[in-house]
């Protein structure tokens, strides 16, 4: 999983985590549980290459810029990539506040996973959890808790 590490961002990922971990089915995780003392990964980037190279797809909760995830989503195969994207829109003005959250290069992206089915958007921490679970029913990884 990738993400903003930040409170409060990171309990919001940690429990999409947990959503996608349900009994029986491929274990979602987040790089800073993955030996955190150990001195090998002191470059999280190489870290990140590492892991991704093992990893079946990788999904993304994106509330922001902020954080390095736009990094490492650019590194990941775009087949094999799932964004839960905040959603500014119902408190923006002319997508003031989307602007500000969100560069043009993320915004081309979530275009382009929109229109391939790999895009949910939510704006309440409600939306989000149902989102992480229908996605995790969609990818086969047993029925939403």
């Amino acid at each position: 999983m990738v993400g903003s590490y930040n409170d409060p961002e990171q309990r919001r990922l940690t429990a999409v985590e947990q959503i996608l971990s349900v009994p029986d089915c491929d274990e979602a995780f987040r790089l800073d549980e993955i030996d955190p003392e150990e001195e090998v990964w002191e470059n999280f980037y190489v870290k990140f290459r590492v892991l991704l190279r093992r990893t079946d797809c990788l999904i993304a909760v994106f509330e922001n810029n902020d954080g390095g995830h736009e990094l490492e989503i650019g590194e990941a195969s775009i087949g094999d990539t799932y964004v839960l994207k905040r959603d500014y829109e119902s408190i923006s003005v002319d997508h003031d506040v989307e602007y500000a959250k969100y560069d043009a290069m993320l915004g081309t992206l979530f275009d382009f996973l929109d229109e391939h089915d790999r895009l949910v958007e939510w704006e309440t921490k409600r939306e989000l959890y149902a989102g992480a679970a229908e996605l995790s029913a969609r990818l086969g990884h047993g029925e939403p808790p």
